[in-house]
């Protein structure tokens, strides 16, 4: 039996504050078998579970990276749970968003977000009511991607209902539930990669019973033993979905069948957390002998985790010189 410790880094956003202690008080509800126990000493821990802040992080932060390193050892292994956007994935964890070209199976799990920002996402006992949709999209435009799919499917048909919404987490009671609706009221539910390639709709999808479909050439599909529970399909294709669903129908009973199955057994909201946290366990037991701190600083400091991660001089002055271009031209996804 493994001993945890929650711990959190100093710089917080408002609503990270108190995670740890909501997060044990979870795995303690949990009537599911542990392979471990929390603990409130850190000095007692064999592996300490940081849960890393969302707060951006570059090449700017390779001292946050360096400190958190300093004090990874053999005993007492340090792994992450980190929600960001486009992390380096420099710490062994759980990763939601971390892309193909970051990801390192012997070392990160893919998983998705923990927490729902949608709570009504959950709240439907109407799993075999019968979709009207096709397929099903809402979102922002934030990426160039999503301009495909509202310039194809703006003028929604009887069985494709497709609306972009200009707002992100300020959402109203009645959009909340109307966006639930419309994940139940669809065979498939649309993903395409937005900011990141991960997308909250594709735990929201599973939990509403229904086929989460991934548009997002990066994304890397969760650490879970289960496959064929979603459908994916290249962004070059993002324009003709319509056409690759309708002939995908015919396996929609199957397909959501899996995906039903996948959401209970690793991420229904009872044993979220305990799911995720033997994961960790899992991880730190297989975890190469030749990992160690010296591997894993070598491996920040090296110049192709460096270009990997676009965080070379040249890189960063495209980046900039793209950015500001993009705000003399207007917003990404303007007109």
């Amino acid at each position: 039996m493994k001993k945890i410790f929650i711990a959190q880094p100093d710089k917080l956003n408002s609503w990270e504050i108190g995670e740890p202690d909501r997060i044990s008080l979870e795995i303690a509800k949990s009537e599911k078998a542990k392979i471990f126990e929390i603990v409130s000493d850190k000095k007692d821990a064999d592996i300490i579970v940081l849960l890393e802040s969302c707060t951006f992080k570059s090449q700017k932060d390779l001292n946050y990276f360096k400190d958190i390193l300093d004090g990874w050892n053999q005993q007492q292994k340090i792994f992450v749970v980190n929600y960001e956007d486009h992390p380096p994935g420099v710490i062994p964890g759980i990763y939601s968003s971390l892309e193909s070209f970051n990801y390192d199976s012997q070392i990160h799990v893919s998983w998705p977000h923990m927490k729902f920002h949608n709570e009504y996402v959950s709240n439907y006992d109407e799993m075999n009511a019968q979709p009207d949709f096709l397929f099903s999209f809402s979102g922002s435009c934030s990426h160039p991607l999503r301009r495909v799919i509202f310039r194809e499917f703006v003028n929604s048909t009887e069985d494709i209902h497709v609306e972009e919404i200009n707002k992100w987490y300020n959402h109203s009671e009645l959009e909340k539930t109307s966006y639930a609706e419309n994940i139940l009221n669809s065979f498939f539910v649309l993903c395409p990669r937005g900011l990141a390639s991960y997308s909250h709709r594709i735990i929201e999808t599973l939990a509403m019973g229904r086929v989460p479909v991934i548009i997002a050439d990066d994304w890397v599909p969760f650490s879970v033993d289960e496959e064929d529970y979603y459908i994916r399909i290249p962004e070059r294709d993002a324009h003709r979905v319509d056409c690759i669903l309708r002939n995908e129908i015919n396996r929609y009973k199957h397909l959501r069948r899996n995906a039903q199955k996948v959401y209970i057994k690793y991420f229904c909201e009872e044993d979220r957390y305990l799911t995720a946290f033997n994961k960790i366990v899992e991880l730190a037991e297989k975890l190469p002998n030749h990992i160690d701190k010296i591997f894993l600083t070598e491996r920040l400091q090296s110049r192709e985790f460096h270009r990997v991660n676009t965080w070379l001089l040249h890189q960063r002055v495209n980046r900039a010189i793209k950015w500001r271009w993009r705000r003399l031209k207007g917003m990404i996804c303007g007109n």
